[in-house]
């Protein structure tokens, strides 16, 4: 791990000179998630994608907590199918269509099923 600290210098100052001149220059745009180096490196933070999709302040699109939980399964087991190298155009597809798009969930029996959307392309 020692050889690796001269590169991490470098690179942790350019990721804080992105960060400031990000939040200078459009500070509406953007909303800084903090350093995430001790987090689990992983392309979806379940917790916090689960609490937007269930926030009040989405109006008719608030899922409940159950809802939104099947919905990000679904989401992380799509980005989980890529087991090999051929698989990767296809899921990179299919989880772009449901991040653009959304995804369908139940919501009970006799009940139409709800969209979930991971993204407000309303309110970008």
């Amino acid at each position: 791990m020692a050889k690796y600290k001269r590169i991490m210098k470098p690179e942790r100052a350019t990721q804080n000179h992105v960060i400031d001149v990000l939040l200078e220059q459009m500070p509406s745009c953007y909303t800084y998630g903090g350093n995430l180096q001790d987090v689990d490196n992983w392309c979806l933070r379940e917790d916090v994608l689960t609490e937007w999709l269930t926030h009040k302040d989405r109006g008719e699109r608030q899922m409940t907590e159950e809802h939104a939980r099947n919905a990000v399964h679904k989401l992380k087991q799509e980005i989980q199918n890529c087991t090999l190298w051929e698989d990767l155009n296809q899921v990179s597809e299919n989880v772009y269509q449901m991040l653009r798009y959304g995804t369908s969930y139940s919501r009970g029996i006799g009940q139409t099923d709800g969209m979930a959307h991971f993204i407000d392309w309303e309110h970008p």
